[in-house]
C-alpha cells in the first residue's frame, strides 16, 4: 500500500512540474511574440491587430473595443457578439496574418488582413473572404478602424513600399 501512493504521488508531481514547465513556456512565448509584433507593426496595423485580438479573445468589454473603433455603436454590437458566442467552442474568427499598411495618406491608412485557411470557418471557400481591408483615420493622435470591406485573394494589395 505505502509503495504504490508513494508511485502515485511521484506520478502526480511528474505530472505538475510537466504542466507548470508548458504554462510557463507559453507564457513566455506568448508574450515574447505579442511584444515582437508590436514592435514590428505599423501604428494602424498595430490597431487593427488589437482589434483583432479582442474578437478572438471574445472581449464583452465595449470600451475595450471603442477605443478602436470610429463607431461606438459597433463597439456595443462588438461586445454582444462576443457574450453570444461565448460557449462556442470555435474561435470567432480565422487566425490571420500580421496586418500590413497597403496605403497610407497623412490621417488615413489601408490595413490589409490576409486570413490563414478561411475556408475552416464556411462551406466553401468562397464563404468567407481570403482578407480584409480595414480602412483607418487617425482621430485626435489615435488610429480609429472606421468601415472594414471583403477582398479576394487577387485583390489583395501588397504592403506600402514593396
Amino acid at each position: 500500500m505505502m509503495h504504490s501512493s508513494k508511485s502515485d504521488r511521484k506520478q502526480v508531481a511528474g505530472i505538475l512540474i510537466v504542466v507548470f514547465l508548458t504554462v510557463i513556456l507559453l507564457v513566455s512565448g506568448c508574450a515574447s511574440r505579442d511584444s515582437a509584433d508590436e514592435e514590428s507593426l505599423d501604428p494602424p496595423a498595430a490597431a487593427v491587430d488589437e482589434l483583432l485580438n479582442l474578437r478572438h479573445d471574445r472581449s464583452v468589454d465595449a470600451s475595450a473595443y471603442a477605443e478602436l473603433l470610429q463607431d461606438p455603436a459597433l463597439a456595443i454590437e462588438l461586445a454582444k457578439l462576443a457574450q453570444e458566442e461565448s460557449q462556442s467552442v470555435l474561435p470567432p474568427i480565422p487566425a490571420w496574418e500580421p496586418p500590413y499598411v497597403s496605403v497610407s495618406g497623412g490621417d488615413a491608412a489601408d490595413v490589409i488582413v490576409v486570413w490563414v485557411e478561411p475556408e475552416a470557418f464556411g462551406d466553401t471557400p468562397d464563404d468567407l473572404p481570403a482578407a480584409n481591408v480595414f480602412k483607418m483615420a487617425m482621430v485626435d493622435g489615435v488610429w480609429l478602424t472606421g468601415d472594414a470591406f471583403p477582398l479576394a485573394r487577387d485583390e489583395i494589395q501588397s504592403p506600402v513600399g514593396e
